[in-house]
């Protein structure tokens, strides 16, 4: 029973570290861009879903160069 603990602890720990990767990842990305940057399409208030993570919700779109940059 006290080794079960430990893996369960453990791969609590794991599961926890690989989940704060990811969102320090699309932070980066955020943090790249300048604030004078000049996108080919914005989209105000268009409706963003990502079935990855489950967000739905209401956001702004930047695309440059055929690729989605915010």
């Amino acid at each position: 029973m006290k080794n079960m603990n430990y893996v369960l602890l453990l791969l609590f720990f794991l599961l926890l570290s690989c989940n704060e990767g990811s969102k320090n990842d699309q932070q980066a990305a955020y943090k790249a861009l300048p604030a004078s940057t000049e996108f080919d399409v914005v989209i105000l208030n268009g409706r963003v879903m990502d079935p990855e993570t489950n967000f739905d919700g209401v956001r702004n779109v930047g695309i440059k160069d055929g690729i989605i940059a915010l």
